[in-house]
């Protein structure tokens, strides 16, 4: 039986958002900026923890239409503090295209 949970992993992959993740920090040359504010020092030997993933089903008249994201913890999961975790250096939102193509990446200090 197919379930939303099992089409959702066939079509973004933990790999698949590592993945990129990890490009992201790679091609942040060791900085990436949270909130385009306060920078943070990145390695592309951090520890990646995938913490969500989810597909929106959204007119495109708002925003980005249908697409994907996923939220991954750059320096791992250090911690979960009233159910909201805690990465160790940073956030990464990846937002993904109806095809699974990545568009855009957020960086943030604290789980969206």
């Amino acid at each position: 039986m197919l379930t939303i949970t099992s089409a959702l992993n066939d079509m973004l992959s933990i790999d698949k958002i590592k993945n990129d993740a990890r490009s992201v920090v790679s091609e942040a040359d060791g900085v990436l900026w949270v909130n385009d504010e306060k920078s943070v020092d990145v390695s592309t030997k951090d520890p990646l923890e995938v913490i969500a993933k989810s597909f929106h089903i959204r007119d495109p008249e708002y925003g980005f239409g249908n697409h994907f994201r996923a939220l991954v913890a750059v320096g791992g999961l250090i911690g979960i503090n009233n159910g909201i975790p805690e990465a160790g250096k940073c956030f990464l939102t990846l937002w993904y295209n109806q095809d699974v193509e990545l568009i855009t990446v957020d960086v943030q200090a604290e789980a969206p």
